[in-house]
């Protein structure tokens, strides 16, 4: 289990990031930041990451954590509010 740190918090902007701190891939200076976006249709769920790594992980963490952490926190969340 990887532990996390909240780095920042933006009520109005209804955003927060946080800072992986014992990443399980081979990363450094992992900070990812969630944000709610109102557009027209509604509200969007936008979940963005920065990170450190060498050129050969890249495909790695981008599957581990977009396909993985990233999508399955969005269905969670999106099960939750859905009727």
């Amino acid at each position: 289990m990887a532990r996390e740190q909240l780095r920042a918090r933006d009520a109005e902007k209804r955003s927060y990031s946080y800072e992986v701190l014992d990443p399980m891939l081979p990363v450094r200076d992992y900070v990812a930041t969630i944000a709610v976006v109102s557009h027209d249709q509604g509200s969007e769920i936008q979940w963005s990451a920065t990170y450190r790594s060498g050129d050969d992980a890249v495909a790695m963490i981008e599957q581990a954590y977009g396909d993985n952490v990233y999508s399955t926190g969005l269905k969670a969340v999106g099960e939750h509010f859905v009727a």
